[in-house]
C-alpha cells in the first residue's frame, strides 16, 4: 500500500492520459480513504515493534536460529506480493497508454488533452519509477530465501516487471519519436533518448540478475554508467539538433526556426549548419535589434575567437568555429 500510494500519483503525474483515467477513483481515495490509509500504514510499521517488546519481556531468552532461518534471507512471500501489487499497477497502466498510443488525436481530444502534452510528458518520472523498480526487483532477487513456491514466484513476478519497466520505456521512446516527428531535435530530448537508452541497458542487466541470481549487478552496471557518460560526451549533440532544425526547415517540413535558441543556448557547432541558410535574412538578436543572419553568425564568430584567445575558456567547438569564420 506505501508503495502504491507513491506509484500511482507519479504515474499520473508521468502521463496526461492515466492522470485523467485515474482521476475519479484518485479524488475517491483521497477524500475517503486517506487518513484511514495511512493510519493503517503506521500501524503496520509499528506493530511489528511492538510485537517484538512484548515479546522479549515475556521471553527474554533469544530463540536458536535453526532450520531455515540459520540459512539466511527471508521468506520470499512478503516480496512476492509487493511485486505482484506493482505489476499489477503497471498492467493497467500500460492499458491506458496502448489506448493513447492507438487511438490517436481524436481519442485524446475526448479526454480533454492535447497530442503535444501527452507525448511529451512523463520523462523524469519515468526515472523515478525506473529507479523504484530497480531497487525492488534487486532487493528482491537479493535477500529472499532462495527454495520453495515463494522464490519461483519472486523470479517470475521480477521478470514480468522487468518486461513491464522496459515496455514502459519503449511506450515513452514512442511518444518522443512522435513529438520529435512534430517539433523536430533539441539538447534535452536528444539526452532524454540517451536516459532511456541507459536505463533500458541497467533493465536488461537486472533481467539478468533475476536470470542468474549470483550475478554481480553493481559491478556491471556502474561500468556501463561511466562508459555511458563518455559516449554521450563525445556525441556532437548541437550539430546534430542544427543539421536536424536546418533540414526540416530548408524542406518545408517546418516553417519556423529558433534561430536565437540554435546561437546562443548551444555550442559553436550549430554555426556550419545555419550558414546553410540565407545570410541575407533578417533575424532578432538577443539585444532585441533586427540583424541579418550573416552579420550574426559574425559575432558568434568573433565571441569564439575571444574564448580562444585565453586557455581558460577554450574549448574544441570554439576553437573550430573561430577557424571557420577566418
Amino acid at each position: 500500500l506505501a508503495l502504491l500510494a507513491v506509484l500511482v500519483p507519479v504515474l499520473a503525474s508521468a502521463d496526461a492520459l492515466f492522470a485523467a483515467a485515474t482521476a475519479d477513483l484518485r479524488a475517491f481515495v483521497s477524500l475517503h480513504f486517506t487518513d484511514a490509509v495511512w493510519k493503517a500504514l503506521l500501524a503496520g510499521v509499528m506493530t511489528p515493534f511492538l510485537f517484538g517488546l512484548l515479546y522479549s519481556l515475556r521471553r527474554p531468552t533469544p530463540l536458536k536460529r535453526t532450520g531455515a532461518a540459520a540459512r539466511g534471507g527471508v521468506d520470499g512471500l512478503g516480496f512476492a506480493i509487493v511485486l505482484a501489487a506493482v505489476a499489477a499497477l503497471y498492467l493497467l497502466f500500460l492499458g491506458v497508454q496502448s489506448a493513447g498510443l492507438f487511438g490517436g488525436a481524436e481519442y485524446l481530444a475526448q479526454k480533454g488533452l492535447s497530442y503535444a502534452e501527452w507525448a511529451r510528458s512523463g520523462f523524469f518520472q519515468m526515472v523515478g519509477v525506473t529507479v523504484v523498480n530497480l531497487t525492488l526487483l534487486l532487493a528482491a532477487v537479493q535477500w529472499s530465501r532462495r527454495e520453495g513456491g515463494a522464490w519461483r514466484a519472486v523470479r517470475l513476478l521480477s521478470a514480468l516487471l522487468t518486461v513491464e519497466s522496459l515496455l514502459l520505456l519503449l511506450s515513452a521512446a514512442w511518444r518522443m519519436t512522435l513529438y520529435v516527428d512534430v517539433y523536430g531535435l533539441s539538447f534535452k530530448r536528444c539526452m532524454t533518448y540517451w536516459g532511456m537508452g541507459m536505463m533500458a541497458a541497467f533493465l536488461l542487466a537486472a533481467a539478468w540478475k533475476v536470470w542468474r541470481p549470483d550475478f554481480r549487478f553493481c559491478r556491471v552496471v556502474f561500468p556501463l554508467a561511466l562508459a555511458g557518460w563518455l559516449v554521450i560526451n563525445c556525441v556532437p549533440v548541437d550539430y546534430l539538433v542544427a543539421k536536424d532544425q536546418v533540414d526540416r526547415h530548408l524542406s518545408g517540413e517546418s516553417a519556423v526556426l529558433d534561430v536565437d535558441y540554435l546561437l546562443y543556448d548551444l555550442s559553436y557547432d550549430t554555426l556550419s549548419q545555419l550558414e546553410r541558410l540565407d545570410g541575407d535574412t533578417i533575424f532578432q538578436s538577443r539585444d532585441s535589434a533586427f540583424r541579418t543572419l550573416e552579420s550574426l553568425l559574425s559575432q558568434r564568430r568573433a565571441d569564439a575567437r575571444a574564448e580562444c584567445a585565453d586557455w581558460r575558456t577554450w574549448s574544441l567547438s570554439a576553437w573550430l568555429a573561430s577557424w571557420g569564420g577566418a
